[in-house]
């Protein structure tokens, strides 16, 4: 079997609040292959969105930021990655 194309293991994100840290993406993990298409489906407020962001380094940091996890993109790890 090849190396998935995308790998995302335990993906968790954070916002600041007033309060402290708020978890907005809780360990999410999935895998695509080559030639495969994903479909990420949820309510509103669900983390479709930031999960991407996450994915593709888009999060504003400060106030967001990846908490944990790993991204591998054809065996590459993305975070962290300048």
């Amino acid at each position: 079997m090849s190396e998935p194309l995308l790998e995302v293991t335990d993906l968790d994100v954070d916002f600041a609040t007033d309060h402290g840290w708020e978890r907005v993406v809780n360990h999410v993990s999935f895998t695509v292959g080559r030639g495969e298409t994903l479909g990420l489906v949820g309510e509103s407020g669900s983390g479709k969105s930031v999960t991407c962001m996450a994915l593709t380094a888009l999060i504003p940091m400060p106030p967001g930021r990846v908490a944990g996890g790993s991204v591998r993109l054809e065996g590459r790890e993305l975070i962290g990655m300048p």
